[in-house]
């Protein structure tokens, strides 16, 4: 869980991304809905640390964006909704970043271009942007990880999925980690890629070998 300090910070960061936008933070207490929602007791994995964490790679790559604050918007928002007995979370939380957008006066090109990026994060397709390869390396960094981060990601995201029997959860897993590793590059920018490739095959592959073990 964040602490006050880091809640009070992140507050302030949040405050700051819209001028990026050339308009006024929300007034609305969208930043403590989303705090209160990446609190829900159902979360392990995609938690406001998850975001905090995005943030910070972010910061780390930031000279490869041309607009870093539609991706830190991206990051905010893109798991807002998470529920893993749905199949839309990613549909309502690009929904919710664009009404908060476009109520804030955001153009219409930036709002399209957020959402696009967290529509992407199903992970399911190409990039349309380097912005958006960006965004997307930035959400799978964990997955280059080192050993014990990784392995406390897998454990947050079994008891996020709790509810789904052993096999079931093995086999389902098993078919999403094997979609990574068939990948030409897992990463999609040549500095992330540099960073994080190896250490994610080698991560995944062990995970992987675990799981048929198991």
């Amino acid at each position: 869980m964040p602490t006050e300090e880091q809640i009070a910070r992140a507050r302030g960061r949040w405050d700051q991304l819209w001028h990026h936008f050339g308009v006024s933070a929300p007034t609305d207490g969208t930043f403590d809905e989303l705090v209160t929602a990446y609190g829900d007791g159902q979360r392990h994995y995609h938690t406001f640390d998850h975001v905090l964490d995005c943030l910070r790679i972010l910061d780390r790559f930031e000279h490869l964006a041309s607009r870093p604050h539609e991706i830190e918007a991206a990051i905010w928002f893109h798991d807002a909704v998470y529920d893993t007995k749905r199949e839309d979370n990613e549909e309502v939380s690009a929904d919710w970043a664009a009404s908060t957008l476009r109520n804030c006066g955001a153009s219409p090109d930036a709002v399209g271009r957020v959402r696009g990026m967290i529509l992407a994060t199903c992970h399911g397709g190409e990039s349309s942007s380097s912005d958006e390869a960006l965004a997307l390396d930035i959400d799978l960094s964990i997955l280059g990880r080192d050993q014990d981060e990784f392995d406390r990601y897998r454990e947050q995201i079994r008891r996020e999925f709790d509810w789904v029997p052993a096999k079931a959860f093995q086999s389902g897993r098993a078919k999403v980690l094997t979609g990574f590793l068939d990948r030409d590059c897992i990463f999609r920018t040549d500095e992330l890629r540099a960073r994080y490739e190896e250490a994610a095959r080698e991560n995944l592959a062990t995970a992987l070998k675990e799981l048929a073990q198991t």
